[in-house]
């Protein structure tokens, strides 16, 4: 990782140091560079996590151009009814959310 060559010329220096001041400062300088490094980790893992919903979307939507292939000359049958499936997978593809309320009250 790009932060580490710094942190071990720091931690270098620092074993090397003489005085106090010295010391504080690249102490300092090496806090700074640990959380520059922890904070870098982290935008890794999102864009890994970004990167895995992606190629999850991709493979629905891929499903969902198959099906929608293989249905389509069923559409111009008048007598066609799509199953609960597909229309389910539909739903989920387009990211339609539905609220379902009850006829009965509660």
């Amino acid at each position: 990782m790009v932060v580490n060559a710094p942190l071990h010329k720091l931690s270098t220096l620092a074993q090397n140091a003489t005085d106090d001041e010295t010391i504080t400062s690249l102490t300092q300088r090496m806090n700074e560079l640990e959380k520059q490094k922890q904070e870098a980790e982290g935008l890794l893992y999102d864009v890994a996590d970004d990167e895995e919903g992606r190629k999850k979307l991709e493979l629905e939507l891929n499903s969902f151009e198959g099906w929608a292939q293989r249905v389509r000359s069923d559409r111009e049958n008048p007598e066609f009814v799509a199953s609960y499936e597909h229309l389910r997978n539909a739903v989920r593809t387009f990211g339609i959310k539905v609220m379902v309320y009850s006829t009965q009250g509660e």
